[in-house]
């Protein structure tokens, strides 16, 4: 199984056979994951733009965007 990720309001799943995400305990790989040919920069500025909640845009306490 390969995990996708969620950007940019929709789930999306990386290009390539990706990492083994494994068990701690087992070593059993559980799944695999990977960013490849995901829109990645692009989802990190869509995040600032619509960023909502306590931690969006910029991260509190700092005055600054993160």
């Amino acid at each position: 199984m390969k995990l996708q990720s969620y950007l940019m309001g929709e789930w999306r799943e990386g290009q390539g056979e990706g990492v083994p995400v494994r068990d701690a305990s087992t070593g059993e790989v559980l799944a695999r994951v990977t960013a490849e040919g995901l829109p990645v920069k692009e989802a990190v500025a869509w995040g600032r733009e619509v960023g909502e909640g306590p931690f969006g845009p910029g991260l509190p306490g700092t005055g600054e965007a993160a």
